[in-house]
């Protein structure tokens, strides 16, 4: 499966995001070109911190988001501190 990173807007001025999905084995009973919602489930995590993905940018050298780490406006260019960053 390939999950498309940005949205586009359909003939109905709503944002949908692509997903291409390869079937084995399909059968007649499949309709192609439709659109859909749906929920993807791709991973889980106990004791995480969820980060709104209006916070998360991009750029040519992927994903980045901008913290505070002791009061100081950081660009880290990674959503998975692990640990966190530290400022001496």
């Amino acid at each position: 499966m390939f999950l498309y990173r940005m949205a586009t807007l359909n003939a109905s001025n709503t944002p949908m995001v692509g997903v291409e999905v390869h079937l084995t084995n399909p059968d007649d009973k499949i309709i192609l070109g439709l659109d859909a919602k749906l929920t993807v489930h791709t991973d889980s995590a106990q004791n995480a911190l969820l980060i709104p993905v209006e916070a998360i940018n991009a750029d040519k050298n992927g994903d980045f988001l901008y913290v505070f780490i002791n009061a100081i406006l950081m660009y880290s260019h990674t959503c998975v501190m692990d640990p966190p960053p530290t400022v001496p």
